[in-house]
């Protein structure tokens, strides 16, 4: 995760009488009167003692850091640089220029303008935005000392890009010579002229067209142009507001950015998801909906806005932390107001104002009632699918959420950040294995677990798999028929309200989609119930090997088709803490698919020395005993139905009349399973610590057999 700090509006200097927090009527005490640069100034100094600034990766200034341009202000500033590159290097702060750091005696041509800006920013390392007549020439090429200095602050999962839209602020609007003379003639030309300069001198915020175009060329020249976007969340920083940040009127000329239409367009052009600026003093928080002008069906694209505060006053909103989530494929922000201490020597209040999903479509909030996550591959819908249930309370419900995979050929790939301890290679075997079980035709295993998917799809009702393939290849004068479905759910035998456990995977629905010359296969699975953490990519991995085992049986116009978008929709999707309790524990699908290994574990109980080296045999034990461990908390461990007591059953057939004390141990272990056989109405505590005292008997015994040592518990997957 990384973190960035956002400050604005500094206006540091001699204090306006606006800035003072004292009143001071006579003159005596004027050089101690308290004022807001003294709260900015605690503030940070809290933040830091706080571990704040020791964590942030960037710090983000976006503007006016004196009151009117003055050395005294600019050298405040300096000073305050050196607070905050006590834990970051100057590289990584961000400084735009406001309209109040430009003097209003040098014009945008003058090259006297920014040479006090320079002085406390690029002299001292900060990065900056382009500059107009220093970085780049008037068509936007770049030249001059552009090379020397910082203008784009990356992290491992950021991009900022600074842009100056004070340039033109305090230039002269021209007025005809005509009109000079003839005033120049009539009365004192000095006045005249000194007055004139006021009357034609504006407030210009804009950004200019060589700025914009020397910025996408620093991009491309920098950054590698768009392929970088998908490997980092995009920021723009601008002193001025892009749109109206509260609902005060301020009724003046040039109240907002003169070319602010191409500026918004320009940013959606780059890719900026983030912008920051200041300059209203209001700490507004907003998207920004950028539309296709052409095209009314086009969605919008859209901006998350953060307005800097600039207010710094006791218990008022003084800056913000942005945080971004390390999601490379569900960007997220987490942006938290950090408010002044009420009183000296307090700390400042901080809590999460808001998350912003930038991953989040906005046409997705048209489907009616319908939560709608889509993305290229598996791993982005469900980074995405985390993303929105971090903010969602524990077992919270989620209804109608229908999650769309456009490429689900790695459907089978374990989540690189799935909840759960391990090596990468132990995790993908686990659900390779527990995929494989739930797919198997004809599942030996049956108590416990009153089914699988597989034998409801291949073999109860027939091989359902074989008859909706025929049906699409029999659609050739068709091929859109929705007549392809499979069920997994008999409403004549499982409509009773006494009915016990019954498939949450209701139905999986095949369409034949025209692509390209082409048909490729869709698949739509349906789930009354859907844990979405850890039991989703098991789903998917199932629905992916259903959809192409449809896809390889069926013919359309002598064509094979292509496998298409993999849809879930759930009635009702939550998230868990730990694994559901439908996760079949290894050693019950050991029956079904490694029969072999049951029987080793039943040798090493009565004759170690023959079953093999006792390493690999503890090893054995281990893998089958790690999802049995229990967890530290409330939930009901997984409990082994079948198969250890078919270990035990061996051991009987093995050596009837010979037993040990790991033996002895898996029998206890094995009643008590037995008593604990409904992990819904089982006592949560009783289990657990019933649990844990059985396998750690277990664990000994085995040791002290094997001459080995038992592995540390299982970890809280979370």
């Amino acid at each position: 995760m990384s973190r960035i700090l956002h400050l604005s509006d500094l206006h540091l200097g001699k204090p306006l009488e606006r800035q003072l927090l004292d009143s001071q009527k006579g003159s005596l005490a004027s050089a101690d009167i308290r004022a807001e640069r003294h709260v900015l100034i605690e503030t940070l100094d809290r933040l830091d003692a706080e571990g704040v600034l020791g964590g942030v990766q960037a710090i983000v200034i976006s503007g006016d850091l004196t009151n009117a341009a003055e050395p005294a202000g600019f050298d405040e500033f300096a000073g305050l640089v050196e607070l905050l590159t006590r834990h970051i290097g100057p590289e990584q702060i961000v400084v735009v220029p406001g309209n109040h750091d430009v003097p209003r005696e040098h014009g945008p041509a003058d090259p006297e303008r920014y040479t006090e800006f320079l002085r406390v920013t690029r002299k001292l390392g900060l990065a900056t935005p382009l500059l107009d007549g220093l970085d780049f020439s008037a068509d936007g090429h770049l030249e001059g000392e552009y090379r020397a200095h910082e203008h784009l602050v990356g992290g491992e999962d950021f991009l900022i890009v600074p842009i100056n839209s004070s340039h033109y602020c305090w230039g002269t609007e021209p007025l005809p010579e005509s009109v000079i003379d003839s005033f120049l003639s009539a009365v004192d030309p000095a006045e005249v002229e000194e007055a004139t300069e006021e009357i034609r001198r504006h407030d210009i915020p804009r950004v200019s067209n060589a700025q914009m175009a020397a910025i996408e060329q620093l991009l491309g020249a920098q950054t590698g142009g768009a392929s970088s976007r998908e490997r980092s969340t995009r920021i723009a920083v601008l002193h001025h507001q892009l749109l109206p940040v509260s609902a005060s009127e301020e009724f003046k000329a040039f109240e907002s950015l003169t070319n602010l239409g191409a500026i918004r367009e320009f940013l959606v052009s780059l890719g900026i998801q983030v912008v920051l600026h200041g300059h209203k003093h209001t700490g507004a928080l907003y998207w920004d909906f950028v539309a296709d002008q052409q095209r009314l069906g086009s969605p919008p694209a859209r901006v998350l806005v953060v307005a800097g505060p600039g207010r710094f006053r006791p218990g008022e909103l003084t800056a913000r932390v942005l945080d971004l989530s390390p999601r490379k494929h569900a960007p997220e922000v987490r942006i938290e107001d950090v408010f002044a201490a009420e009183r000296r020597g307090g700390s400042p209040r901080r809590y999460v104002a808001d998350r912003a999903r930038l991953w989040d479509d906005p046409a997705a909030a048209a489907a009616a009632q319908a939560l709608v996550i889509r993305g290229t591959t598996p791993a982005e819908v469900y980074e995405r699918v985390q993303s929105h249930f971090d903010s969602v309370a524990q077992r919270q419900a989620e209804r109608y959420l229908i999650c769309e995979i456009a490429d689900p050929r790695n459907a089978e790939k374990a989540p690189d950040d799935y909840p759960m301890s391990g090596d990468p290679g132990e995790i993908q075997a686990w659900m390779t294995d527990l995929v494989d079980w739930w797919q198997l035709h004809d599942p030996q295993l049956s108590h416990g677990v009153a089914f699988n998917h597989g034998e409801r799809i291949y073999k109860r009702w027939g091989d359902q798999v074989d008859a909706a393939s025929k049906l699409l290849s029999a659609a050739s004068g068709d091929p859109s028929t929705t007549r392809a479905a499979i069920l997994l759910l008999d409403p004549a035998t499982e409509s009773s309200p006494q009915l016990g456990e019954f498939p949450s995977f209701v139905s999986v629905q095949f369409q034949l989609v025209a692509a390209g010359g082409t048909w490729r296969l869709d698949c739509t699975g349906t789930f009354r119930k859907q844990e979405m953490r850890y039991w989703w990519p098991i789903n998917v991995a199932e629905l992916a090997r259903v959809q192409a085992a449809v896809a390889s049986k069926t013919t359309i116009n002598r064509q094979k088709p292509k496998l298409g978008v993999l849809r879930t929709v759930t009635a009702l999707a939550i998230v868990e803490r730990q694994l559901p309790t439908v996760a079949v524990p290894a050693i019950d699908r050991a029956m079904d698919q490694r029969p072999e290994d049951l029987w080793r574990l039943a040798y090493s109980l009565i004759d170690p020395e023959k079953a093999g080296d006792a390493a690999e045999l503890r090893a054995l034990w281990d893998r089958y005993m790690r999802d049995l461990r229990p967890d530290v908390g409330g939930e009901p461990p997984a409990m082994s139905h079948r198969g250890l007591r078919r270990v035990l059953d061996m051991v009987h057939v093995i050596a009837p009349e010979r037993s040990s004390n790991a033996a002895a141990a898996l029998n206890e272990l094995v009643e008590f399973y037995g008593f604990f056989s409904d992990p819904e109405s089982a006592d949560a505590e009783n289990a657990q610590a019933g649990a844990r005292r059985r396998l750690e008997a277990l664990d000994g015994a085995l040791d002290a057999m094997l001459g080995t040592q038992a592995p540390a518990g299982r970890e809280n997957p979370e």
